[in-house]
């Protein structure tokens, strides 16, 4: 019995040592997937932050344009529509 007791501890302890180094090597995988994943995350987020930011500095070009010509089409009506009123109240 002893012999087979010294039997099964070896094959046991050759078992674990197994296993640990499967799991130790599916962790190693798994790490390296998740860094994977979140390297191309980052990508994708620093290229959509990006192109936020390149709309966002359009969208504020275009919102000072719009201010402009709404200023300038108030010029032109009040150039048209004072001198009316005035000839008009006259």
């Amino acid at each position: 019995t002893d012999y087979l007791d010294a039997t099964l501890d070896k094959r046991f302890a050759e078992f674990d040592l197994r296993m640990e180094r499967r799991f130790a090597e599916q962790s190693r995988r798994i790490d390296g997937l998740a860094l994977s994943v979140n390297n191309k995350f980052s990508e994708q987020d620093s290229k959509f932050e990006a192109r936020f930011n390149k709309l966002e500095l359009a969208l504020g070009s275009l919102n000072s344009v719009v201010r402009i010509n709404t200023a300038i089409m108030f010029l032109l009506l009040a150039n048209v529509a004072l001198p009316a009123l005035s000839k008009f109240l006259s």
